[in-house]
């Protein structure tokens, strides 16, 4: 067990690594219990046991193949958004025993139905839809009615995982992550209020200080004062111009 093991590696190492392990690291590895000779014979027996099936095709690769027949006429960000809801799919798919019976291909298109039912109909028109739908049928050879158990257990999966994640949350700390996030209204208040006395205040200060009223009234007291004080000046005169032409006369007569 322990020299497949370790060739088993050596072959994951080989398919999915820029790098490759040499024998002699794993002979080294081994502390000289397999030499270099039986680490190759080991994997000539797993590879043929296997049929070489060791780069398979995944539910994404199938994914990529089937986003690649949507409409030139899809934005990219609709299309962005298909993929990305059809491979959290697939990814959940993974894990989930019962889904082991299906094909990669069947969930992966059991994934791309289940994303466009999901997709709003204003981002993608029914009529792209039908089109899109014809090309997946007509060049994966599978029949989308088919596709509906699939399709179920997908979704079903995907609700499970969202209860889990909904039930773990705590309200209390929901609400007030909600709280702390909103401004404090109490502050805003009071320094609204303040800000609206004293822009009153300004305003009645401004409006005494430049009211029309006020800057009418000062020059017409103005105004007054030196009309009644020429007034009494005039009298004055008049009064001492009165009295000298009565002392003139009185010289005359005398």
């Amino acid at each position: 067990y322990q020299l497949a093991a370790m060739t088993a590696l050596y072959i994951a190492i080989k398919l999915h690594e820029p790098l490759e392990m040499e024998t002699s690291l794993l002979a080294d590895l081994s502390r000289g219990c397999y030499t270099e000779m039986e680490f190759v014979g080991m994997e000539q027996q797993m590879l043929q046991a296997i049929h070489w099936r060791v780069n398979g095709p995944t539910c994404f690769g199938f994914l990529a193949h089937f986003m690649a027949l949507l409409p030139r006429a899809v934005p990219t960000t609709v299309a962005q958004a298909l993929l990305e809801y059809a491979r959290y799919q697939t990814e959940l798919a993974v894990a989930e025993q019962a889904l082991l019976i299906w094909k990669p291909s069947e969930l992966a298109l059991a994934a791309v139905l289940n994303a466009l039912e999901g997709l709003d109909v204003r981002l993608l028109s029914t009529r792209t839809r039908t089109k899109f739908l014809k090309y997946l049928e007509r060049y994966s050879e599978m029949s989308v009615a088919k596709m509906e158990p699939v399709q179920s257990q997908l979704s079903y999966l995907v609700a499970q995982v969202a209860s889990r994640e909904f039930s773990s949350l705590d309200p209390e700390r929901v609400v007030q992550q909600w709280q702390d996030h909103q401004p404090d209204l109490t502050t805003s208040d009071k320094h609204s209020s303040k800000s609206s006395k004293s822009s009153k205040k300004e305003s009645s200060s401004f409006s005494k200080q430049r009211s029309p009223v006020s800057v009418m009234d000062e020059p017409n007291s103005t105004a007054s004062t030196t009309t009644t004080t020429t007034t009494k000046s005039s009298r004055s005169s008049h009064h001492s111009r009165s009295s000298s032409t009565r002392s003139s006369r009185s010289l005359a007569v005398n």
